[in-house]
């Protein structure tokens, strides 16, 4: 990732010069959306300055909605257009969308009484009202009239219909689970199940302990998003260690009955 080399001679602050560097390279799809940043180090070298200067040109890039900068994890580009002055004013409503179907009902659920009754109190804490809000099976639009809601909490039977109708609001939103689908959603701005973290971090460990050739077992390799998201976070872990991914060691066991699996460990490790 190339950037321009920074002014001395300018009067324009150092971090308001790196601020504009990425930023145009992010409204430019240079950087895209959903891109990771390079770490606050590894900038901070870049362009020849300490951490604290890469830190408040950050600082500015996530107020204008460009960035989202997540604990352990790293900064990344969540959108190519900057917020408007007016789009920053303080917004003190979170809206609950519960999506129900075949799968799902909400009537008489112990799971969406804890989640409500979770964000209600949660968004007391910090100054906010909960409003709920649902999706039926078939629905294709949210209709939301408030003008003050800050973000939305999509839960339940959430269908590829139910996420196109969410993003059409252009509204911030977390995903409690997975999109119903045969092919992982990459445009949410969060999904809760962290299944590639766990992945990698097996890795990683096993990695650190000094095996080169590690073993990849699952049910289903690609058949839903969340094994999608595993197999990527295996593979992202070998990597960034240098190991060539092996597709051989990259076993699915499909709904086989236990013997099977053991059968298949046991070729694994012979």
């Amino acid at each position: 990732m190339n950037f321009e080399n920074l002014n001395t001679n300018s009067p324009n602050p150092l971090y308001q010069q790196i601020s504009s560097i990425i930023k145009e390279k992010i409204v430019s799809r240079k950087i895209p959306v959903n891109q990771k940043l390079p770490p606050e180090q590894e900038l901070s070298s870049i362009f020849h300055v300490n951490v604290l200067t890469v830190r408040a040109a950050l600082a500015g890039l996530v107020e204008e909605g460009l960035i989202v900068r997540k604990q352990n994890r790293g900064t990344f580009v969540i959108s190519a257009e900057p917020k408007k002055a007016s789009d920053l004013k303080p917004k003190d409503i979170l809206c609950f969308v519960i999506c129900t179907g075949a799968l799902i009902r909400t009537i008489e659920s112990p799971y969406f009484h804890n989640y409500i009754s979770g964000a209600e109190n949660t968004a007391g804490e910090s100054g906010m009202r909960l409003l709920c809000k649902t999706l039926k099976e078939g629905d294709d639009e949210l209709f939301i009239k408030e003008n003050d809601i800050a973000g939305l909490i999509v839960a339940g039977n959430i269908t590829p219909s139910h996420f196109k109708a969410i993003k059409r609001t252009r509204l911030p939103f977390v995903l409690i689970g997975d999109v119903l689908q045969g092919s992982l959603v990459n445009s949410a701005d969060v999904v809760t199940n962290e299944d590639s973290l766990d992945t990698y971090m097996a890795a990683r460990y096993l990695i650190s302990l000094g095996h080169r050739k590690i073993a990849y077992l699952a049910n289903f390799l690609d058949k839903f998003p969340w094994n999608v998201s595993s197999l990527k976070g295996y593979q992202q872990a070998l990597e960034e260690s240098g190991i060539l991914y092996d597709a051989k060691l990259a076993v699915e066991s499909g709904s086989r009955e236990p013997e099977a699996v053991c059968s298949i460990v046991n070729r694994l490790l012979n």
